[in-house]
């Protein structure tokens, strides 16, 4: 077919107007990308305006500090995992003494930070690293930092990120670590967010780094990470009136309140500064009596609902009452 000069030109004009349209189509979508970030959405309970904390699977005491920051509990196996995957969370950042379910995180494609963190005022060192790594790894999707429960340090740090880098003030934050439930009695945190000032950006570039995904307890902490895990356990089978349930067949609850005797019996022979300190001994042999009273009770060949409810109440009441004197 003759095509002459004028109807080539024509469709020369057509080609090179499609192909300028596509190369400005792509140069727009790089540009409003990277002047409008994507605003990563999540569960529309978790607002910085809730007065009650959300649960889900897994998950509990989770509170949104700020839009793409959240505070709660460790996450409970896969379960926990899998819900922080649909909150959009692409980063967890762990201030309990153990770290969190490092393995299966990655298979949901979630990166792990672990900071330690004890219940005293955490010190510049810990709260510039808390901000680097929040700062490094929001643009990926939501943070969530956790503890043990959800209540107390996880609070805490994610209140001590909000002031540092200018997100937030004081009494909004401690408006926040209120509807967490984070506990009067650990006045070293309360006192941390009080006078936390602004932590300059440069000063957070320049901190950058790796962070470990895991940090070994040692010492007093990891025995206290077992009782809490051990007192976990427990509470499974006092949940089921006393008898092991069938989504956990593998619980043994005399075994767990054997093992807090026996951490607490050891505690005789340790050489850290505290177990020197004959008050403090005298609470761990109260809690060592209360959790061998209870291991007892699980033995026996009858399940007497109301007295094994009574012996887990006294060893967990024993527990509070040490940690609100020692606990530090």
């Amino acid at each position: 077919m003759y095509i002459n000069d004028s109807e080539y030109n024509g469709l020369f004009m057509i080609r090179s107007c499609i192909i300028l349209w596509f190369v400005y189509s792509l140069i727009s979508c790089g540009v409003s990308k990277h002047q409008a970030p994507y605003k990563f959405q999540h569960d529309a309970s978790l607002s910085t305006s809730t007065t009650e904390p959300s649960n889900y699977q897994g998950l509990k005491q989770v509170v949104a500090f700020q839009e793409n920051l959240f505070s709660g509990s460790r996450p409970e196996s896969e379960l926990g995992i899998r819900e922080l995957k649909s909150l959009n969370v692409a980063t967890i950042i762990c201030v309990d003494g153990i770290s969190s379910e490092v393995e299966a995180a990655r298979r949901h494609g979630i990166e792990t930070i672990h900071i330690p963190l004890k219940y005293n005022a955490p010190n510049e060192s810990q709260i510039l690293d808390l901000c680097s790594a929040f700062i490094m790894n929001r643009s990926l999707g939501n943070v969530y930092i956790h503890c043990h429960h959800g209540k107390h340090r996880s609070a805490t740090a994610a209140a001590l990120v909000s002031i540092a880098l200018g997100l937030s003030n004081v009494q909004e934050m401690k408006d926040r670590m209120h509807v967490s439930g984070t506990s009067q009695h650990y006045t070293g945190l309360w006192e941390a967010v009080e006078k936390q000032q602004l932590i300059s950006i440069p000063e957070v570039d320049k901190n950058k780094k790796k962070f470990p995904s895991m940090v070994k307890p040692i010492g007093m902490t990891a025995q206290m990470i077992e009782i809490d895990n051990a007192l976990d356990r427990i509470l499974l089978v006092k949940q089921s009136q006393w008898t092991v349930p069938d989504s956990h067949p593998d619980l043994a609850p005399a075994a767990d309140a054997g093992l807090i005797a026996e951490i607490f019996r050891s505690m005789k022979f340790e050489t850290e500064p505290a177990f020197t300190n004959k008050k403090f001994l005298s609470h761990t042999i109260n809690a060592l009596h209360k959790a061998s009273r209870l291991e007892q009770n699980l033995n026996r060949g009858t399940v007497d609902i109301g007295l094994l409810d009574q012996c887990f109440r006294q060893l967990e009441q024993s527990c509070i009452q040490c940690h609100t004197k020692w606990r530090k």
